[in-house]
């Protein structure tokens, strides 16, 4: 959880450094790159519409499963419905289909995804780089 809220952190810290000029302001190649196509793209990729149906039916399910928390010193287990276990874990749209530009455009040869829940944001890490 701490490592989401810190890269969230992170993301809207470099989200506001861009925002508080324009495109035209940045100097460097790399970086003018990154914002306009990573950043601030509006593209829609092949990937997105079959990921966000799965988001959708997660958000929309009534389902109940077990669930264990691992990382309580107790690992009890609970019923939870799977539409509040996605309302509660997801990442955002936004910032998961920005990883997914990101992963895209330096086509990495391995990904370490740390704390996974419903698999969305993996979904759009693995289509990616497949």
């Amino acid at each position: 959880m701490k490592i989401r809220i810190l890269s969230h952190r992170i993301l809207n810290f470099i989200i506001y450094l861009f925002k508080s000029g324009n495109a035209h302001s940045i100097h460097s190649p790399f970086v003018f790159f990154l914002y306009n196509e990573i950043i601030k793209s509006q593209k829609t990729y092949y990937a997105f519409k079959e990921i966000e149906a799965q988001r959708f039916r997660l958000l929309h399910s009534q389902q109940i499963i077990l669930k264990t928390d691992l990382g309580n010193s107790s690992s009890q287990s609970y019923q939870i419905s799977l539409q509040k276990l996605a309302q509660n874990s997801l990442m955002n749209r936004k910032e998961a289909q920005f990883l997914f530009r990101l992963m895209e455009w330096r086509q990495p040869e391995t990904i370490i995804e740390l704390g996974t829940s419903l698999g969305i944001t993996t979904a759009y890490l693995a289509k990616a780089c497949a």
